[in-house]
């Protein structure tokens, strides 16, 4: 995600954030979840990750937090 971006909310606006890094060239996205909060029918997911193009880390290397609220329908996630 860019710095200073807006957030990726539902799941066209995710799906076409990662078909956008998948057509940059990224290859590869590791996760690394730190922690995660229960908060009843909410959770919140924070963790740091990284881009790679083939075997090598690209640049891009940062945090990120998914909120996460459980709906009549399934999850509702916000990145």
């Amino acid at each position: 995600m860019v710095p200073n971006a807006d957030t990726f909310q539902g799941r066209e606006a995710i799906t076409n954030a990662i078909q956008g890094l998948i057509d940059a060239g990224v290859t590869k996205i590791e996760l690394n979840t730190h922690e995660i909060e229960d908060l009843g029918k909410t959770a919140i997911e924070h963790g740091e990750f990284a881009l790679y193009a083939g075997e090598n880390v690209a640049d891009k290397v940062g945090s990120w937090f998914i909120g996460l609220t459980l709906m009549a329908t399934g999850y509702s996630i916000g990145i």
